[in-house]
């Protein structure tokens, strides 16, 4: 997310609150925002609506958002409005303190840990992919049980290492490898 133009990075979280259920999210542009990046409306059931300014730090970790930018959204929002940030680093504890703050406009905090869980949980940004895991069948690798050397058929001698003198012989050359390897000096 580095990488990424900061107006694209804008956008990808535009598209993170309304798959959160924010509506006419909008981002605002980048000249004359005064630190308002997006701007959405939270409707609760019907009933109410909680407008939000939003303030995105595209941020590199350890480089964490202090109280001032909080204190910045707050003073770019209306009497109304309620603040977001979301950063790609994390908050310091002058950050968090400020942002709940008794009697001051709360400002909800998304840090870099929890902005990628919630890309990945809504799929923005993101894709998912199968791979194939491959484990073995134990019973496969078994020796031919007595059945299939009775009645003639070939059974499948199938160890999983080569042993000297065929699979049968395991358990005598396992134990002469393991006296002769505890004689080594």
């Amino acid at each position: 997310m580095l990488a990424i133009d900061p107006g694209q990075f804008e956008v990808l979280v535009a598209e993170l609150l309304e798959n959160l259920g924010y509506e006419d999210v909008k981002v605002t542009g980048r000249s004359g925002d005064k630190g308002i990046d997006v701007v959405a409306l939270l409707t609760m059931g019907g009933i109410t609506s909680v407008k939000t300014v939003v303030q995105v730090k595209r941020y590199k970790t350890g480089n964490n958002i202090n109280g001032s930018i909080i204190a910045q959204l707050r003073g770019s929002a209306e009497v109304d409005q309620r603040g977001l940030v979301i950063t790609t680093s994390d908050f310091t504890k002058d950050g968090l303190s400020e942002a709940s703050a008794a009697n001051k406009m709360p400002v909800a905090v998304v840090n870099g840990e929890k902005l990628l869980d919630l890309l990945m949980k809504y799929e923005i940004g993101v894709k998912t992919e199968s791979l194939p895991i491959y484990s073995l069948v134990p019973d496969y690798f078994d020796n031919a049980d007595t059945e299939e050397e009775e009645d003639g058929s070939r059974g499948k001698k199938r160890g999983l290492w080569p042993l000297p003198g065929g699979i049968n012989s395991y358990v005598e050359h396992s134990s002469q490898c393991w006296m002769l390897w505890q004689q080594e000096p």
